[in-house]
């Protein structure tokens, strides 16, 4: 899927980047936006529920999480209370929540990134960049795969880059 996105619009994760950035509070927000994005996520910064505001959602289409990056310089030690109260009322509306400190993330960028991305799966929320191995595909996948196959077989016919030798061998399979 992240591959016939990237043959349909090669510059979608540089413009999704730029948008993310664009909308991002701070430069903590932006680099945390553009690792996510970078990683396959979908990232909406600053959305608002109801009259609170969440930093950004990460989302797979299916699942959603709120993101907070709570960074030393923007979001001082008296915060912390009216923080803890807008999650709570979120979180009983259904919201799940990860807390990403400016401090852990410059400290160790990649470590806190593997972190974030390990805690956005286990909530539910896949990387489109994350693909399972041939030997572990269920069934339902191969085909979904086979499908994936299909349809870039159908943009490489229409952009013309499909010799006339494989478009062949392919349409008698």
């Amino acid at each position: 899927a992240a591959l016939i996105q990237h043959v349909k619009d090669p510059s979608s994760r540089r413009t999704a980047v730029q948008r993310a950035q664009q909308r991002a509070e701070s430069p903590f927000e932006s680099a945390v936006a553009e690792r996510l994005i970078n990683a396959g996520f979908s990232v909406q910064p600053q959305v608002w529920v109801g009259r609170h505001r969440i930093d950004m959602v990460v989302s797979d289409g299916h699942h959603q999480v709120a993101l907070e990056c709570d960074g030393d310089r923007f979001h001082g030690i008296d915060k912390i209370p009216e923080d803890m109260t807008r999650q709570a009322i979120l979180e009983r509306g259904g919201w799940q929540f990860i807390r990403v400190r400016g401090t852990r993330f410059y400290r160790d960028p990649e470590g806190t990134s593997q972190w974030l991305f390990d805690e956005l799966e286990r909530l539910g929320v896949k990387s489109i960049g994350t693909t399972p191995t041939e030997m572990s595909r269920p069934a339902a996948e191969t085909s979904f795969q086979e499908r994936v196959v299909r349809q870039a077989y159908e943009v490489m016919r229409e952009r013309g880059w499909l010799p006339a030798q494989a478009e062949m061998e392919r349409e008698a399979t």
